[in-house]
C-alpha cells in the first residue's frame, strides 16, 4: 500500500504507475523527471508473481528464525540479503527480482534509467560494485507482530520494495512517501 501527500495518480500504463507526491512540480515534468526529483514515485504492477512472493517469504521466515538475535528490534529481523539467506537459491531469487526491477526501470523510463545507472553493467546487482548501497543494504526486512520500521529517508536514488506477505494475511503495515 503507498500513501502520498496525495492521492493523485499522474501517468498510468498497463505495467506500472506514477503516484504523485508534489502535484505542482510533477505537472511541469515527464514521469522519468518527476521521480528522478522527488515529485513522484513508480509503482510497478506485478514484479513478482504470487509463486515468487509465497517461495521468498517462506524462506525470509526460516531465515529470520535463525538469525534472530537479542538486538533486533521487537516485530523486525533486517539483515543484508547475502547474510540472511544460507541457500543460494533463495539468494538467487532476490537478484533474479532486482534485476528485474533495474530492467523494468529500463525499458521503462529509459532516461531515468541513464541518470540513475550511466553505463552500469548488471551482471549482477547485489555485488555490483559500480552500485553504491545505504549500509547494509540490499536488505530483507522480516515483520512480525507489533514490527515496524521507523520513518527515514533513503540515502540512495532509487529504492525497491516488494511485499512478499499476502495483502490479507496480516493488519496494518504500509508505506508512505512525501516529496523532498
Amino acid at each position: 500500500r503507498v500513501l502520498a501527500s496525495t492521492s493523485l495518480t499522474a501517468r498510468e500504463c498497463p505495467a506500472w504507475s506514477e503516484v504523485v507526491l508534489d502535484r505542482e512540480r510533477a505537472a511541469e515534468l515527464p514521469s522519468a523527471a518527476a521521480v528522478a526529483h522527488g515529485c513522484s514515485v513508480v509503482q510497478v504492477h506485478a514484479l513478482a508473481s504470487a509463486s515468487e512472493c509465497r517461495s521468498l517469504c517462506a524462506a525470509a521466515s526460516a531465515a529470520a528464525q535463525r538469525v534472530r538475535r537479542a538486538d533486533c528490534l521487537i516485530g523486525l529481523v533486517r539483515a543484508p540479503i547475502v547474510d540472511l539467506f544460507d541457500s543460494q537459491s533463495d539468494i538467487d531469487a532476490c537478484e533474479a527480482l532486482l534485476q528485474r526491477c533495474v530492467r523494468f526501470v529500463q525499458a521503462q523510463l529509459p532516461s531515468l534509467a541513464k541518470a540513475l545507472f550511466g553505463e552500469v553493467s548488471f551482471e549482477t546487482v547485489l555485488r555490483n560494485s559500480d552500485l553504491v548501497f545505504s549500509p547494509g543494504e540490499p536488505a530483507l526486512n522480516v515483520y512480525t507482530q507489533g514490527g515496524c520500521f521507523t520513518p527515514h529517508e533513503d540515502e540512495q536514488s532509487l529504492t525497491c520494495l516488494l511485499n512478499l506477505s499476502d495483502a490479507g494475511s496480516y493488519d496494518g503495515g504500509g508505506t508512505a512517501f512525501w516529496s523532498s
